[in-house]
């Protein structure tokens, strides 16, 4: 059962980042709390000088995903005016409620910032542990709102999810999106949201 966490406990310089990309969508610079958030979501590999200069789109996995990405990216640049979504960025101990703002800069630059508007404690989940031996089943997970996708196709909670397991092992995790949250987007964001002729 997810409980508040005290506020004076929030240590929000590992929940949010900013970061500038390029007119092609490469990362030009990061913020000081770039690393405390890798760090923080045992992800070292996404250090700073490991980012710099590469496409945004190798660290955003799942085709329904980017496509949403692209299409606010795209927006916002042609609008010149910014979009903000709401979304998950959980930890295995955490239900962690962000917005993600996106700003035009001028010459086709974006600034991406996220930050944390509400964060709960749990129980770990077993599945959003890094590190763990993983079997060579594959589970969806929403990339908006952290629920799983059943083997009958029904989108579950993470917490109540009874993923499958091959020989005791977890399975691999992939990122998409849920038709709950795609409606919402679809509603919030209207031609933003992904359609079958893309």
């Amino acid at each position: 059962m997810p409980t508040d966490i005290p506020k004076s406990s929030v240590d929000r310089s590992h929940l949010e980042i900013s970061y500038r990309l390029s007119p092609d969508d490469c990362v030009l610079e990061v913020d000081p709390g770039w690393s405390g958030f890798a760090q923080s979501n045992s992800a070292p590999g996404l250090d700073p000088n490991s980012v710099i200069g590469r496409p945004v789109w190798d660290f955003i996995s799942g085709v329904e995903v980017r496509a949403i990405y692209q299409r606010l990216f795209d927006e916002v640049r042609s609008t010149q005016k910014a979009r903000s979504v709401a979304f998950r960025c959980d930890s295995p101990g955490e239900i962690r409620n962000m917005s993600l703002t996106i700003e035009p800069l001028p010459f086709g630059q974006l600034a991406i910032a996220s930050s944390l508007v509400e964060r709960l404690g749990r129980e770990p989940v077993e599945l959003l542990e890094a590190g763990t031996a993983r079997s060579d089943e594959m589970v969806s997970l929403c990339s908006w709102c952290k629920r799983v996708e059943s083997a009958d196709g029904e989108w579950l909670e993470i917490e109540q999810s009874p993923w499958p397991r091959s020989e005791g092992l977890l399975p691999r995790v992939s990122h998409g999106i849920c038709p709950n949250c795609e409606g919402t987007i679809a509603s919030e964001l209207g031609h933003l949201a992904p359609d079958s002729s893309d």
